[in-house]
């Protein structure tokens, strides 16, 4: 716990986020656009990943391939050396319970494909997902470890979400 608040107290004070708007196909009068961005570390420093080493008897790590030397890189934090991006971030406009906002016609429909993750020799690939209202979210355990998902959301602004 200390080392989640540590980390999101380093990402509060040292991350930039880069970004532009641009109407749709040109045009300054249409409802709809693009966002473009990036979200960078303003350190000079990148940080470097902690390392997690597994508890005694626990060889499910030794299958994946980034375990090197007895420990697992942690991928709580990515930052790219060359351009200072950060890994696994997400942006997104808050709409408060009783806003409503108009809704792009190519996303009204609920995506039939799920998201899936799959927790394999000791992470979850991918890390982070974006699911859609109404869209299936597929948690597979193809190891013989227990493994649990953090879903994170306020139950004010995010209803129903389901782990199968």
């Amino acid at each position: 716990m200390k080392r989640s608040f540590a980390t999101l107290s380093a990402l509060t004070a040292a991350v930039l986020c880069v970004a532009s708007i641009e109407p749709a196909n040109g045009h300054q009068n249409q409802q709809w656009g693009t966002i473009k961005g990036q979200v960078v570390w303003g350190g000079q420093q990148i940080p470097q990943p902690q390392l997690i080493q597994p508890p005694p008897g626990v060889q499910v790590l030794a299958k994946n391939p980034r375990f090197k030397g007895g420990v697992l890189p942690d991928d709580a934090l990515v930052v790219n050396a060359k351009n200072k991006g950060i890994k696994n971030v997400f942006v997104y406009f808050l709409v408060l319970p009783g806003q409503k906002i108009a809704i792009h016609p190519n996303l009204q429909a609920v995506p039939k494909a799920p998201v899936i993750i799959d927790a394999t020799n000791g992470t979850f690939e991918p890390r982070c997902v974006v699911q859609r209202e109404g869209q299936a979210l597929f948690v597979n355990n193809n190891g013989n470890v227990e493994f649990y998902p953090n879903v994170q959301g306020d139950p004010a602004f995010n209803v129903g979400g389901v782990i199968t």
